[in-house]
């Protein structure tokens, strides 16, 4: 039993440090995935802290310092991931803890409201605060995903600039309080076709 239990902390150990620090490189749509990788903590970690809940040792008694220490190395693991990822060429992100905290807590009081007791209250309250977890955390990527089909509506046309789902997709990247990106049009037009759209030539960086 206890081979069984090291064997799945091991395996699951093992795949998560390939999760959080293998280089990811999104070519296209990055803001997207970027809040979809996100909302990847929370099944990521409460996957950690039910492994490691189960392979505690017997002698940590009673069974809830048995939650609570497997908590304390869930969200202890979740913030190294973030001080590491780093080095790694991964971003650090508070969010990312947080949504790490709140899966291993999750993923506990699950396991607590499903296998300790018979009390539907439990039940369905772990199940509601599961799905408006999930909901809070996906909102981001919605909101995002509302501008890319905007997107994909129009093309070719780049904007309107006259709805807050196109908007989503013009936004700085990479300026700073002190250097905001910049642009400025020209009265040239692009091409022979007086309809063209003016040249914006752009000083910084932005999408």
């Amino acid at each position: 039993m206890r081979l069984r239990q090291t064997l799945t902390l091991a395996f699951t150990l093992a795949a998560l440090t390939v999760a959080f620090f293998a280089p990811i490189r999104m070519r296209v749509d990055g803001t997207f995935w970027s809040h979809v990788f996100d909302v990847g903590h929370l099944p990521l970690l409460g996957w950690l802290a039910a492994a490691l809940l189960y392979a505690l040792p017997d002698r940590v008694q009673p069974v809830s310092r048995r939650y609570l220490v497997a908590f304390v190395l869930a969200t202890s693991f979740a913030g190294a991931v973030e001080i590491l990822q780093p080095h790694f060429g991964r971003t650090k992100s508070l969010t990312d803890f947080i949504n790490g905290s709140l899966g291993a807590a999750l993923s506990l009081a699950g396991i607590a409201a499903w296998r300790r007791t018979d009390k539907w209250v439990w039940r369905g309250g772990h199940a509601f605060a599961l799905v408006v977890t999930l909901v809070i955390a996906l909102w981001p990527a919605c909101e995002e995903w509302r501008g890319l089909r905007w997107r994909q509506k129009h093309f070719p046309s780049l904007g309107d600039f006259e709805n807050d789902e196109e908007l989503r997709l013009w936004r700085a990247q990479g300026g700073s309080p002190g250097h905001p990106t910049n642009i400025a049009f020209t009265r040239a037009l692009c091409g022979n076709d007086p309809r063209g759209r003016r040249d914006g030539r752009a000083r910084g960086i932005g999408s």
